[in-house]
């Protein structure tokens, strides 16, 4: 049953990846990413969870940062390389991360939620081995109360699965993984594109 469900989320993206393209691509830059940036070494490693399309990863590069990203979707990495050259792009599966080194940044902006909520702790027990002792990592969760499998009316009804979160779900967590949260706010939703109000949290090893 989770493996199925886990098929139809990437089988949505891969179904619509050029027209989420088309979509992220004209969305300014998340204010976040700013605050990010300024919290990571300059001219650092930089790991792209769920990158998508390589709308983010594209930023980074741009700001000077070595970046690799990783998404399950064939296609949404298909469109990443061929519309961003010098980023490592690689079909990778969140929960089973195999790198040779670490990152001085780990942005997760908008896909730990396609994680079971019963998996997100070794998950995170992952990004924190592939995190530099004084590196930053980025998460963003859709703020909500369960897990549930929902039709993505926005791309013709596609079925995804989705985690949803409280703060202090996510605060217990990331405690229990090894993280020390530096900063976290919640957001209404911004635009008609956004569903649900946003969680975001910035994060460092708790050493």
């Amino acid at each position: 049953m989770e493996m199925a469900k886990r098929n139809k989320t990437i089988d949505s993206y891969n179904r619509t990846a050029k027209e989420y393209y088309l979509v992220v691509s004209s969305f300014d830059i998340l204010p976040e990413m700013f605050s990010f940036v300024k919290m990571v070494k300059p001219g650092g490693k930089i790991l792209d969870l769920g990158c998508g399309p390589g709308q983010h990863s594209k930023y980074f590069k741009k700001f000077g940062f070595k970046t690799t990203g990783v998404d399950l979707s064939e296609e949404m990495i298909n469109i990443a390389n061929q519309e961003n050259a010098g980023i490592d792009f690689k079909v990778m599966d969140i929960e089973k991360l195999n790198f040779p080194d670490s990152f001085d940044g780990i942005w997760a902006s908008a896909s730990l939620l396609h994680i079971r909520k019963r998996n997100l702790l070794k998950v995170l027990g992952q990004i924190l081995n592939y995190l530099k002792a004084d590196g930053v990592f980025y998460l963003s969760m859709k703020k909500g109360i369960g897990e549930k499998n929902i039709s993505d009316d926005r791309y013709g009804g596609v079925n995804k699965f989705y985690a949803f979160y409280s703060v202090l779900e996510l605060e217990k967590i990331l405690k229990i993984a090894g993280f020390k949260i530096i900063q976290i706010e919640t957001r209404d939703r911004r635009v008609m594109y956004d569903t649900n109000s946003w969680i975001h949290i910035f994060c460092k090893k708790d050493l």
